[in-house]
């Protein structure tokens, strides 16, 4: 059995590009998420493997984690203990209830002047 650490690793900064229309990309799919290259003037290796995304990385978990790490709403309803359980064929997990801090859903927090 997997710790509560192992099991709120983040299913993005490690496997899961989110390239905007645009060819911005940015650290995951939340709608606060940062910006971490634009792919006009780098390429997709130079930004997935660039120091924005080695700090993200190396920063979760820790006292530096990234703000819009510290209060993901996917941490919150467990997402990537749920995506675990449902391919060991627990679903039990996947319709258990969670509550979420408004704190998650303040997206408002992240924008320019707010």
């Amino acid at each position: 059995m997997k710790t509560d650490t192992e099991l709120d690793r983040c299913p993005y900064f490690h496997r899961t590009a989110v390239i905007m229309a645009d060819g911005e990309v940015v650290t995951c799919a939340n709608f606060y998420a940062e910006n971490v290259g634009h792919l006009a003037g780098e390429s997709f290796a130079e930004v997935w493997n660039g120091d924005r995304m080695v700090s993200l990385r190396a920063d979760f978990g820790t006292d530096k984690e990234w703000p819009q790490c510290k209060s993901c709403w996917f941490r919150e309803i467990r997402y990537a203990r749920q995506r675990e359980a449902w391919h060991e064929d627990d679903a039990t997990i996947v319709h258990q209830e969670t509550a979420y801090s408004a704190r998650a859903w303040n997206f408002t927090r992240f924008l320019k002047g707010a």
